[in-house]
């Protein structure tokens, strides 16, 4: 199955993505390798997303904003690869969580974006990873990802 067929089967609309400010770019390309920023979940109405994992979040509604932003960062790479089939291999998922001080299900919250990633590219979705709690993410946004990856 093609990369297009399974992002089809899973629901999945990529968009093109623009710089997050006049200084500051969704990814840059550097050689073979892709970096985005640290990308931000969004409200169905386009509002960003606001609160704490924790205590305004589950766990599992905080997936949501999770699975928001592995879009948008697919959205990123098939736009700075040229498509999605020229990427060789995710290598790298930063994972933030705004999260209450005894949240402890990190790994839970940020493997919604590890199986999307997996399930879209196959192997070469699979990749290490960072999830870590943190006391406050820009704007208060509960979530918070970037990604580096090779492309072929």
């Amino acid at each position: 199955m093609s990369i297009n067929e399974k992002l089809n089967e899973l629901g999945i609309s990529l968009s093109e993505v623009g710089d997050l400010s006049p200084y500051v770019k969704s990814y840059t390309v550097a050689g073979k390798m892709i970096y985005t920023s640290g990308l931000i979940p969004f409200n169905a109405d386009g509002s960003i997303a606001k609160g704490k994992v924790g205590l305004d979040y589950t766990t599992e509604e905080a997936k949501v904003y999770v699975k928001n932003i592995t879009v948008q960062l697919l959205s990123a790479l098939n736009q700075a690869a040229g498509g999605l089939e020229n990427i060789k291999q995710i290598v790298m998922l930063q994972c933030f969580a705004n999260a209450v001080a005894d949240y402890d299900e990190h790994a839970v919250l940020f493997n919604a974006a590890s199986e999307m990633f997996t399930e879209v590219l196959g192997d070469a979705g699979k990749h290490a990873r960072f999830a870590l709690g943190m006391g406050s993410l820009p704007m208060n946004v509960p979530v918070e990802i970037a990604v580096t990856a090779e492309m072929k």
